[in-house]
């Protein structure tokens, strides 16, 4: 049997020596013979029977071949359950694109298998600890601040975001802040209108909503219109910026730590974490003291596919490391590719 789904019901709760798919396998004696099950699906109704397995009852499984899910059943339904699935769903005003790669897709059933996961009448199912990548949209009203799931785990801070199952169904619900484009400065983030940087308390705003994963932020376009000083980083370890900034030919004017108080971690510069960004038109400035590793001008880590384009760094780097500091006039810690083009340190 393959691609085959139930949802039927079986009631009685006096019967019992039941299977989901097969009441008996006669696997020793003449004749017998085994059930194969590949992409089936047991999503019953209502259950009362008592049910020995999902798939098929028979006095020895020996050499099946079983890639059966099951759903909607009893905590206990016997032994040879296979693979409990849970559902994944939206909750108000969300959207759910799946971007698994899809195995096999059985019209009359319902049932669609990808790389991991599978649906089943357009509701979306996985197993414990299974990781689903997902773009998640939002057409209700308010904001959008971020996304969460009540079941399991979901990481990143911008699409495609990843879901890890866990032992419960998911609803993925929309966080909203109040009230306009959650900006207070001009600007929508975009590449023809950008999020407009001209004073510091700018800069800081924007330094605040990459910093703690506010919907959008680490993603949008940025440009400096006037020259500012700036004590603050953007970018964290987990919330690491991934968008575009325009520094409009002004000059970003650092002061991080001093002689007395040098900053005390590690990754110093003005974009402290940074993944897949592109920073242009930038000149900086200023001095960071730093007792630790990996200060920069301009970045302090470094992740995937990084573009600097017609920069300059005139940044004064004082280090009181004894030993390996790793600091770079532009980007102090580099993983993968780094570009640069027309830089001036």
């Amino acid at each position: 049997m393959k691609g085959c789904a139930f949802d039927g019901s079986m009631l009685g709760s006096s019967t019992n020596k039941c299977g989901g798919f097969v009441g008996w396998n006669e696997t020793n004696g003449s004749p017998s013979g085994v059930v194969k099950f590949e992409d089936c699906f047991f999503a019953p109704t209502s259950l009362t029977m008592d049910l020995e397995h999902t798939y098929a009852r028979s006095r020895t499984n020996d050499g099946a071949h079983v890639v059966m899910y099951y759903s909607n059943c009893r905590t206990n339904i016997g032994d040879n359950q296979q693979f409990r699935v849970y559902s994944i769903s939206a909750g108000d005003g969300v959207t759910i694109a799946v971007n698994q790669t899809v195995s096999d897709t059985y019209t009359v059933s319902g049932i669609t298998i990808y790389n991991a996961g599978m649906m089943y009448d357009g509701v979306l199912y996985a197993r414990n600890e299974q990781t689903m990548s997902l773009t998640l949209g939002y057409t209700g009203t308010g904001t959008l601040a971020g996304f969460t799931t009540s079941a399991g785990t979901l990481s990143g801070d911008s699409n495609p975001f990843t879901l890890t199952m866990g032992t419960a169904d998911a609803v993925i619900n929309a966080t909203t802040s109040s009230g306009g484009s959650g900006w207070s400065g001009s600007g929508s983030g975009t590449s023809e209108s950008p999020y407009i940087i001209s004073t510091t308390a700018l800069w800081n705003e924007f330094a605040n909503k990459v910093n703690n994963g506010v919907f959008g932020f680490n993603t949008a376009y940025y440009k400096l219109t006037d020259d500012i000083t700036v004590t603050t980083m953007v970018g964290t370890e987990n919330h690491k910026f991934k968008g575009h900034f325009d520094g409009g030919s002004k000059t970003l004017t650092l002061s991080y730590g001093t002689a007395q108080e040098p900053f005390s971690e590690n990754y110093c510069a003005p974009f402290r974490y940074i993944e897949n960004v592109e920073v242009s038109n930038l000149r900086v400035a200023g001095t960071i003291y730093t007792g630790k590793m990996f200060a920069a001008g301009l970045a302090g880590f470094a992740l995937n596919n990084n573009t600097i384009t017609n920069c300059r760094s005139s940044v004064t780097i004082n280090s009181s490391i004894n030993g390996d500091g790793t600091h770079g006039g532009f980007v102090a810690n580099c993983q993968n590719n780094l570009d640069t083009s027309s830089t001036v340190n």
